[in-house]
C-alpha cells in the first residue's frame, strides 16, 4: 500500500465521491465512497475527484467537496477524551478516514480512502454528528484567504505560487489590519505577485501604501 504525499496545516479541499453499482447496493444496502483530498482550490478539487473515472469500473457520482483551511481545529474522535487537532487538509482527511471506521464504515480495496458505508450515511445527521459537524462548519473556496490570492486551480504542492503564499503570511501580523486586501488603506500592505522566478521561487513584492 503506498502513501500519498503528506504536506501538514495547508488549505486544500476535501472530496467525496461515491461509486455507484446497483447490485451491491440492493444486497448489501450500502455504497461505495471514496474520501480524498486536494492541495489546492475548488477548480484542482473537482479535477482529482474526477480522475477516479478512468480506475473505476462503476460511474462516479460526486457526494460533498468542500474546503479546508489551515489551522482548522477538528473534533475529538470518540476514542479521544476532548482532544482537538490542529491542521489542514491532510489533517482533515486523516480525520474523516478513522472517523468512518468510528461510524461503522468499513475500508474496501487495498488503501485507506474507500468504504463501504450505509446509504443513508450522509443524508441522516444520526449517522456521523461529527461528519455533519465538520460539513456545516466547512469555509466556502472563495473565502480560504490563500486561494484569494493564488486562484482556485493552485495547488500548494511547493509551488512558485505556494512559496509566494508563504511570503505573504509572513508578513501578515506586521499589517495594521491583520489582513491583506487589495483596496488597501493607508498604512496597510498591498502584495504583488510576479510570475518572473529567481531560481525556482515566485517573486513577492511587499508594499506598504502610504
Amino acid at each position: 500500500m503506498s502513501t500519498g504525499l503528506i504536506i501538514p496545516n495547508v488549505p486544500g479541499g476535501i472530496y467525496i465521491i461515491k461509486a455507484e453499482c446497483k447490485e451491491f447496493e440492493d444486497a448489501t444496502g450500502r455504497g461505495m465512497y471514496k474520501i480524498g483530498l486536494h492541495y489546492g482550490g475548488v477548480d484542482g478539487t473537482y479535477e482529482r475527484a474526477f480522475a477516479h473515472k478512468t480506475s473505476c469500473p462503476h460511474k462516479i457520482k460526486p457526494v460533498r467537496i468542500f474546503a479546508v483551511d489551515e489551522n482548522t481545529a477538528m473534533p475529538s474522535l470518540r476514542s479521544e477524551t476532548n482532544h482537538t487537532r490542529i491542521g489542514g487538509v491532510y489533517e482533515m482527511e486523516q480525520m474523516l478516514h478513522a472517523l468512518m471506521i468510528e461510524c461503522g464504515a468499513k475500508n474496501i480495496g487495498d488503501g485507506n480512502e474507500w468504504f463501504s458505508i450505509p446509504l443513508k450515511f450522509f443524508a441522516d445527521r444520526e449517522e456521523c454528528p461529527s461528519l455533519q459537524n465538520v460539513l456545516a462548519a466547512a469555509p466556502r473556496f472563495e473565502d480560504v484567504t490563500a486561494f484569494k490570492y493564488l486562484g482556485q486551480h493552485t495547488s500548494m504542492q511547493k509551488t512558485t505560487a505556494s512559496a509566494g503564499w508563504a511570503a505573504v503570511k509572513a508578513v501578515l501580523p506586521k499589517t495594521k489590519t491583520g489582513k491583506l486586501t487589495t483596496a488597501a488603506k493607508r498604512g496597510d500592505i498591498k502584495v504583488y505577485f510576479s510570475e518572473k522566478k529567481k531560481g525556482v521561487k515566485m517573486t513577492c513584492s511587499l508594499v506598504p501604501l502610504c
